[in-house]
């Protein structure tokens, strides 16, 4: 039964037979750094200075740019000069002499000079059948020649040339730009079979810009506080944009010519209508591509506010707390013993539960804060002795303070008013220290309010001090500012009746 080859599968193995001969002629770069202590063990120069890949391409440089010159090629000196600064480079101590054995040897090899014949390299060869068979590519990297004058002068080879310029790194997007000026140059001359291999190109390089912009996105949904948004992701955006604009043109262009192809197509040409009509799928495949791009980048701003949402307002991952287990031992137990060892010894703390300190106390705060203020700094030496004031010492409220206020308090008759003045003056006839009193005038407000056996006023400016107020005045608002001072009235009411005996008929 004879197997039936698709179109596509055609491009794929003619596409895939192309980049493994093109692929042999790397060959004699990576044999070059192989042998490098080899070949310049004799020599007693040192290698550890000297990348001879890079001076391969220096020399390669120098011969296609001279190439162009009268004498077609580059000559020995000329090769010499240009590698020189690079060597110095990388060695300062590099002589002429080191120099000239360095040079002779990259370019001997880039000529083959040991075999005195071309590169020869076996790569495979994919059939029409699908069997595979090996082939022997012959090429050359760097050929020498006499010049009329007797001089060896040095051109490159085609194969050289097409890797030395593609061996520059090119943005997606001047790629794509190639790729259809390409294209556009097999189309004018009727080669439909080498413009499908361009076209099927420019479809990787669709979905290689796709997957490019796609990071750029799902950067954002991984993590929205390690992107720099408006710096790093939104030019991204914008030139994506403009790239989808001129994209889509593109590919409906494509397609565009391609029908009118197919329309106008007979007679010995209708052989090229599979080539046609290969192309049209490809250009529309890219172009279905570039539509879902485009709309996955015109919601992108959208997408970040989303995201800066749902993030920010998420709870945090249990990931991120330290586990000691799979964050230290696990990876510790894979070092040697004696280092292991000296490491937990160095960092036994990491195993230990936390410790999270207990807060201060509101009343210990007020102590140390209010009534223990920090020492007065020393006065200068001229300053007089009888100047100086000695500051009583406050010290913290005892058991003994806070009873005395408390009993104070407690001991003022029913029915009674007075004032916080008469009181703190009734205290210290009593005998009661400073904190004692102290104590009872910042806590007198919280036992009313707690007790709540004794009502609080404010006379303001009062003549008399010792006048009862009103018990039926509603009660005051401590918020008010005016309600300070040694005018605040205390007014103890009679005690309620009991209650009345249980009737036990």
């Amino acid at each position: 039964m004879k197997k039936t080859v698709l179109m596509h599968d055609q491009y794929r193995r003619e596409s895939l037979n192309r980049r493994s001969r093109n692929l042999t002629v790397l060959h004699p770069f990576f044999m070059l750094e192989t042998f490098k202590a080899t070949r310049l063990a004799k020599t007693g120069i040192s290698t550890k200075h000297y990348d001879l890949h890079r001076i391969a391409m220096v020399i390669l440089d120098k011969v296609i740019l001279e190439m162009g010159s009268p004498a077609k090629g580059a000559t020995y000196t000329q090769l010499l000069e240009a590698t020189l600064p690079t060597l110095r480079a990388a060695n300062q101590d590099c002589t002429d002499h080191e120099a000239d054995i360095l040079t002779t040897l990259v370019l001997e090899h880039l000529c083959n000079e040991q075999q005195r014949t071309d590169f020869s390299v076996r790569w495979q060869f994919e059939k029409d059948d699908g069997t595979m068979e090996w082939l022997e590519h012959r090429f050359k990297i760097i050929d020498p020649h006499e010049s009329p004058e007797n001089e060896t002068i040095y051109d490159a080879s085609n194969q050289a040339i097409n890797f030395f310029l593609s061996s520059l790194e090119v943005e997606l997007e001047a790629s794509q730009a190639a790729r259809d000026a390409a294209y556009q140059h097999y189309m004018k001359r009727g080669r439909f079979e080498d413009a499908a291999l361009v076209a099927e190109e420019s479809r990787k390089l669709t979905i290689q810009y796709h997957t490019k912009i796609r990071r750029a996105l799902t950067a954002i949904e991984r993590n929205i506080f390690e992107v720099e948004y408006v710096r790093d992701t939104m030019p991204i955006i914008k030139n994506a944009r403009q790239h989808m604009n001129e994209r889509l043109e593109i590919d409906i262009a494509h397609i565009t010519d391609i029908d009118q192809r197919l329309e106008t197509t007979t007679g010995p040409a209708a052989s090229h209508l599979p080539h046609l009509h290969h192309m049209r799928g490809i250009f529309q495949s890219s172009r279905q591509h570039n539509i879902t791009l485009f709309r996955e980048i015109m919601g992108a701003h959208e997408k970040f506010r989303n995201e800066q949402t749902r993030q920010k307002f998420r709870p945090r991952s249990p990931q991120a707390i330290f586990d000691p287990q799979t964050d230290a031992l696990i990876p510790a137990l894979k070092h040697p013993i004696g280092p292991l060892h000296e490491w937990i010894e160095n960092n036994t703390h990491l195993f230990l539960p936390l410790q999270i300190p207990k807060p201060p106390d509101h009343a210990d705060l007020v102590n140390k804060h209010l009534l223990n203020p920090p020492p007065s700094p020393p006065a200068p030496e001229d300053t007089a002795p009888e100047r100086i004031e000695e500051q009583p010492a406050r010290e913290r409220f005892t058991k003994h303070d806070i009873a005395a206020a408390r009993a104070l308090i407690e001991n003022l008759p029913h029915n009674h008013s007075t004032t916080l003045q008469n009181l703190l003056t009734e205290g210290r006839r009593q005998g009661l220290s400073d904190n004692a009193l102290h104590h009872l005038s910042l806590k007198i407000l919280q036992w009313f309010a707690e007790d709540a056996p004794i009502r609080v006023t404010n006379i303001p400016e009062s003549p008399d001090p010792t006048s009862t107020p009103d018990p039926d005045l509603p009660p005051p608002n401590l918020d008010d500012p005016i309600f300070h001072g040694d005018n605040l009235a205390i007014h103890r009411p009679s005690p309620p009746p009991p209650p009345p005996p249980a009737d036990k008929t």
